[in-house]
């Protein structure tokens, strides 16, 4: 047979590659640009039209846009919007989401050409032997089975890490919020003691004059006039720290912060939380609903699956090659099979560290449980002992407002002068001050409370709705 023969016998290959090569994807370049997500950065603000539908979306009043005054819930609301990380935690969910088809994907069959050249060219046979040789390689179903289950697992192990994010963008801007409303009311609260410093600084003096008081006494009211004028200088350089670091938790510029008006009627550092609910309570809800113990739970399932898919190794896979081969004029047909001899191991190392692997996964369970018991019981005790604190600085406020008030009427009876009353209102002002801190540490204590359970205990948070990121 010539050459011809054999040349119309496979310009099959030619147009079999081509076809294949048509379904290939191109690599497209998509550089970053620093500066543009800068510039893009710099021009946020909490008037952006789409956070008004988000915020919607997360389940808050859709109020006229853009908004006068904004709660400690919708800032964190703005926080889910915007946040970077949240957008970094969901790419980590797509990666994962190609992992499984990485994982479903069955081997390619292997194509092999043989070529030979033979000297005996008599009777007009061509030299050349061709032939093309193909070998399918059948995975064990099992092991591929738990490979697809591993990548699932994995799937759902970024998802609660998403969540975990959105608790974190939330808790960041809530506590930024705290400690922008308790810098804004300290401040409010030694301005307003400062003026009876001063005018109690005026009478003494006077007092001094006359011989009436001794100069100690001025000086320590003075001394306590400067102490309050340096804790307002303080406060006001909080507020501005405390501004620019709730801009950083919600993800826009700090300048952005300027013309905010942060109020609610029920702010932190404006009234007493809520009661706790039962420490039981909060404890079945934290062991089923956190996201580190949920994340264990699906690392034990990632583990599982390894297992199975370790297993699964220990029998090999079958390969079937089938060819054909020409082979000067004669038409070769053959069929093949091959299969790993499992004779010097048996996958016996990877099966021992993947079972250790489930092992050590199973006690990272019960240590985030311990710890999870532990962080809600002692969340939980001090909140209550700090709010009982709050309600009994509460009752002496009021006694101390009762005596200032009993002075005052002293004072207009003719029955003492005006300086019993500076006295008596600087001692109410004081102890006010010192009941907004404590007040302030109550908030923080049921904010460890929150993070102890990841859930809210006021009824405000915004629910997750598809959070995005613009």
């Amino acid at each position: 047979m010539s050459a011809r023969v054999y040349s119309s016998r496979v310009p099959w290959l030619l147009p079999a590659l081509l076809l294949g090569g048509c379904m290939f994807q191109e690599y497209k370049p998509k550089p970053i640009e620093p500066q543009v997500f800068v510039s893009a950065y710099e021009q946020r603000d909490l008037a952006a039209p789409g956070l008004r539908a988000f915020m919607v979306q997360c389940g808050l009043p859709d109020l006229p846009w853009p908004r006068e005054r904004w709660d400690v819930a919708g800032l964190e609301c703005a926080a889910l919007y915007f946040n970077p990380a949240l957008a970094r935690a969901r790419a980590r969910i797509e990666v994962a989401k190609s992992a499984e088809i990485s994982a479903g994907q069955r081997p390619n069959p292997q194509l092999g050409v043989d070529l030979e050249h033979h000297s005996d060219t008599s009777e007009g046979r061509t030299p050349w032997s061709i032939g093309p040789r193909f070998e399918f390689t059948i995975e064990q179903p099992s092991r591929r089975r738990a490979r697809i289950e591993g990548a699932v697992a994995r799937t759902a192990a970024t998802e609660i890490d998403l969540d975990a994010a959105i608790w974190e963008a939330r808790r960041g801007a809530r506590d930024r919020a705290l400690d922008y409303l308790a810098a804004r009311r300290q401040r409010d609260l030694l301005i307003a003691q400062s003026e009876p410093l001063q005018e109690g600084v005026q009478l003494l003096a006077r007092r001094e004059e006359v011989g009436l008081t001794s100069s100690f006494e001025v000086s320590a009211m003075r001394i306590d006039a400067q102490r309050t004028g340096l804790a307002r200088s303080t406060a006001e350089a909080k507020l501005e720290t405390a501004a620019a670091a709730l801009a950083a938790a919600i993800g826009i510029p700090a300048v952005a912060m300027r013309n905010v008006k942060i109020e609610s009627p029920g702010s932190p550092a404006e009234g007493l939380p809520v009661a706790a609910p039962p420490a039981g309570m909060l404890q079945r809800q934290a062991l089923t609903g956190r996201a580190d113990i949920r994340r264990a739970l699906q690392d034990y399932a990632i583990a599982e699956a390894g297992l199975r898919e370790q297993i699964a190794r220990q029998y090999p896979d079958l390969t079937l090659s089938p060819g054909y081969f020409f082979d000067q004029g004669d038409n070769i047909w053959s069929l093949g099979a091959a299969l790993v001899l499992p004779l010097l191991n048996r996958n016996e190392g990877p099966i021992a560290e993947a079972a250790a692997t489930r092992e050590l996964a199973a006690r990272a369970v019960e240590a985030t449980q311990a710890a999870i018991i532990g962080e809600v019981a002692t969340a939980h005790a001090g909140y209550t002992a700090l709010r009982q604190s709050a309600l009994d600085s509460a009752r002496i406020i009021q006694g101390l407002e009762q005596q200032e008030a009993r002075v005052q009427r002293q004072f207009e009876a003719g029955e003492i002068d005006r300086l019993a009353v500076v006295r008596a209102h600087i001692e109410t002002m004081s102890a006010r001050v010192l009941r907004e801190e404590l007040l302030t540490e109550t908030w923080r204590g049921l904010f460890r409370l929150e993070d102890a359970v990841q859930s809210s205990l006021r009824g405000d948070l915004p629910r997750t709705g598809e959070e995005h990121v613009p």
